[in-house]
């Protein structure tokens, strides 16, 4: 929800509460298009951003999100930030320049010419006397920033230089390229002192830790890797792959104290675009966002993230504190019987980047039985089961963590365990409440057994309101390859029959332990009591064992939001798209996305109605890609036509309008990977002359396509859009691989990646 909302002529910012995944964040927009650029002043009050079509950078005050100054002078896309320890700050750009600035005034002190291709990135040196770049000329340049000189340079590559970083003592430069390469240089002789392999696409983005110890890479390849650098620049072991991914990793960046690591992706289907990672564990403390960023910025006092690299052109900038968390539960001096899993709960903050949860035998915690990072304000610890089974005393205390901040430890608590008999047959939890559609899923545990080897039990529930997709191991109850999940799901009669676990040698298992786990999709709204029968539990005797029996609650609703059609807890344009897409049409079943809003059977004008009721219970409007965009065209003249109510159609063609006018935009290739042929779709908003440039990863221009002077407006289907028939300027097929595609128009300019498969 907005808090507070503040506007000054196209630029807003907002504050945003956080969500359950979320932290803090405020939204600065002005910039015309996609930003990819962004850098802290040294003090961290300013924040420069540069965009991609208005050629311009923004300095905006962080605490206040306004524009200071407004700096332009480049010719093309801004791709690189970065200021000075002194404050000065320098911009690259695709039009082959660097420029100085002083922000304070806005003046162009000097500009750094030399490279032939588009500089793609900078750095500058601790001491801040010197600047070096990385181009798609396949050189590194470095320069003497107060004489406005080239001083050396590297030519050696044979492909695009990506990123390039100061290291922090000023002596070694790394580099990541094309060839996906990561490498260190010396400064002073420019020789290579270290080669990092292990990339296998360009390396797009680096940089190093702030004790120059490590180096963090970047690739396309969908990879983060953490390089141990040695004393002398060389590689000083293997790498740590902190991720793999499946889409490009567009930007790293590290905290201030190098306790953190972010890394920004590009758009994908999974969401969490924005990951962050423990520097010391490598574990992942915490996932963000749901757009591409393709630039990210620590501020140095380690409050602020800023991320950048939507398509509106809005930067995002989350906010993290470090805050003593109060603990709430269990209450001080507590007696848990039976114990092995401790739930621990405590006040949490939305700042708070993660929490750290400690058990303890002693109040001063020099023995840890048991440490958690966790996002959430609650955790369930295990204390295993020979400490679960005595009468013991335990201490536990939290910590919250923001970027590279640490709070004070909490004032620690005390809780005593105390082992009583009885056995315990459980579903938890014993009460859910699920949304319609929702997964979720129910543990089958065992608490406070002796002797166990083997349970079988069948599971029974109402299949009108639940459905049952997979039963499978949660951990091992007895030895190992000891236990089996022998199980038959009869989903029209509501029974999973034969869960079987049993254990092959002598003995048996005491304690608590999970003896399966199910999935769950919930159905149909109504209640129901998942139930245990034909309950056996026997010794190593082959005796029964008596146990309590158990059942769980299940509760399915309807989505409280059904006009957040797509699910993504937002109401916006991407609802009508949805809708717009199977307008006219009857809904059969319960899909999961349902377009059908008031639940009647048919996609009509009133469920368009009821999204337009709630439209803006979000706070930055998404971007769209063209093609989403020419579905709300064709479906805004449908509903000019069919609806008779003219107030009620002028109400949804006004939050419709934004979206239906002509924007420049560049869409994806169609096919992609594609042989041999293929076409471009575009969008222009003006009349212009329009030219089409493709490039092999080198940077190598392959094929010039001039479709000419063309008037505003969408070029999307195949006898509109650009036809490649897939061969260079000579006529001859170009070989497979990684290729990108740039349109230039008089005033925009945006690169594309695709691929021809042979």
């Amino acid at each position: 929800m907005v808090a507070r909302l503040f506007c000054v002529a196209l630029i807003y910012f907002s504050y945003l509460s956080a969500e359950a995944s979320d932290l803090p964040s405020v939204t600065f927009s002005g910039h015309a298009a996609q930003v990819r650029a962004l850098a802290f002043s040294p003090d961290g009050s300013v924040l420069a951003s540069g965009g991609i079509d208005d050629n311009a950078i923004f300095l905006w005050d962080v605490a206040n999100g306004k524009v200071l100054q407004k700096l332009e002078g480049h010719r093309a896309a801004i791709t690189a930030l970065v200021f000075s320890t002194d404050g000065w700050l320098a911009s690259a750009s695709e039009d082959e320049t660097i420029k100085i600035w002083d922000p304070e005034t806005g003046e162009l002190l000097r500009q750094l010419l030399g490279h032939h291709g588009p500089v793609l990135s900078i750095d500058v040196s601790p001491d801040g006397m010197l600047l070096v770049s990385a181009s798609g000329d396949q050189s590194v340049r470095l320069w003497d920033v107060d004489a406005g000189r080239e001083l050396t340079s590297w030519d050696s590559f044979s492909s695009a230089v990506f990123s390039v970083a100061f290291a922090p003592n000023g002596m070694w430069v790394a580099t990541g390229d094309g060839n996906a390469l990561v490498q260190v240089w010396d400064v002073a002789t420019q020789e290579e002192l270290g080669r990092y392999v292990g990339h296998e696409d360009s390396v797009w983005t680096i940089s190093f830790s702030p004790d120059g110890k490590a180096l963090a890479s970047g690739s396309w390849d969908g990879s983060v890797r953490l390089w141990p650098v040695a004393a002398d620049g060389s590689q000083a072991g293997e790498a740590r792959i902190l991720a793999e991914l499946e889409t490009w990793v567009l930007s790293v960046a590290f905290s201030p104290n190098g306790k953190v690591l972010a890394a920004g992706l590009l758009d994908w289907e999974k969401n969490s675009t924005l990951r962050l990672w423990d520097v010391e564990t490598g574990a992942l403390l915490h996932s963000l966002d749901h757009r591409s960023r393709y630039a990210l910025a620590f501020s140095p006092d380690q409050i602020h993230l800023a991320a950048a690299g939507v398509s509106d052109g809005s930067i995002r900038v989350w906010r993290a504190s470090a805050i003593q968390p109060q603990l709430v539960s269990p209450p001080d001096n507590a007696t848990l019987e039976n114990a092995e899993d401790i739930e621990l709960d405590w006040e949490g903050d939305p700042g708070v980047l993660y929490y750290k949860v400690q058990i303890a035998d002693d109040p001063n915690f020099d023995h840890i039985l048991n440490e958690q990072k966790t996002i959430a304000d609650e955790a369930l610890l295990s204390l295993g089961q020979e400490d679960a089974n005595e009468n013991s005393v335990y201490w536990w205390r939290v910590q919250s963590g923001g970027f590279g901040v640490l709070s004070d430890w909490s004032v620690p608590r005390t809780f005593r365990t105390e082992r009583t008999e009885g056995c315990r047959l459980q579903l938890l939890p014993s009460s859910l409440t699920l949304e319609r559609g929702e997964i979720a899923d129910l543990l089958i545990r065992v608490v406070g057994v002796s002797d166990l080897a083997g349970i079988q039990t069948t599971l029974n529930f109402d299949p009108n309101v639940l459905v049952v997709t997979r039963i499978s191991e949660q951990g091992k109850l007895f030895d190992e390859d000891a236990q089996t999940i022998a199980a038959s799901i009869k989903q029209e009669l509501g029974i999973v029959r034969n869960i079987v676990a049993s254990h092959k040698g002598s003995g048996g298992f005491s304690g608590t332990g999970d003896v399966a786990k199910l999935t769950i999709r919930s159905l149909n709204t109504g209640q129901t009591t998942v139930t245990f029968s034909d309950v056996l539990l026997v010794d190593s005797s082959q005796e029964p064992i008596q146990c309590k029996i158990e059942s769980a609650t299940i509760t399915v609703q309807e989505p409280v939001t059904p006009w957040d059609v797509n699910r993504d807890g937002q109401v916006n344009v991407l609802d009508f798209v949805v809708i717009g897409q199977v307008f006219g049409q009857p809904v059969v079943g319960t899909p999961d996305v349902n377009p059908d809003v008031n639940r009647d059977g048919m996609v009509d004008v009133l469920d368009f109605a009821l999204v337009a009721q709630h439209f803006g219970e979000t706070l930055a409007a998404p971007s769209l890609n063209i093609m989403q965009q020419q579905i709300l065209r064709q479906f805004a003249d449908q509903l000019r036509r069919s609806i008779t109510d003219r107030e009620l159609l002028e109400q949804i063609l006004t939050l419709l309008q934004p979206h239906l006018t002509s924007q420049n935009a560049l869409g994806q290739n169609y096919p992609n990977p594609f042989n041999p042929e293929t076409w471009i779709p575009f969008e222009l908003a003006e009349d212009t002359h329009v030219t089409l440039k493709i490039y092999d990863t080198r940077g190598k221009l392959v094929r010039v396509l001039v479709p000419g002077f063309l008037r505003a407006g969408s070029y999307l289907p195949q006898n509109e859009a650009i036809y490649w028939d897939g061969s260079n300027g000579a006529g001859e097929s170009v070989s497979s691989g990684v290729y990108f595609y740039t349109i230039l128009t008089e005033n925009f300019t945006q690169t594309r990646k695709m691929t021809v498969v042979r």
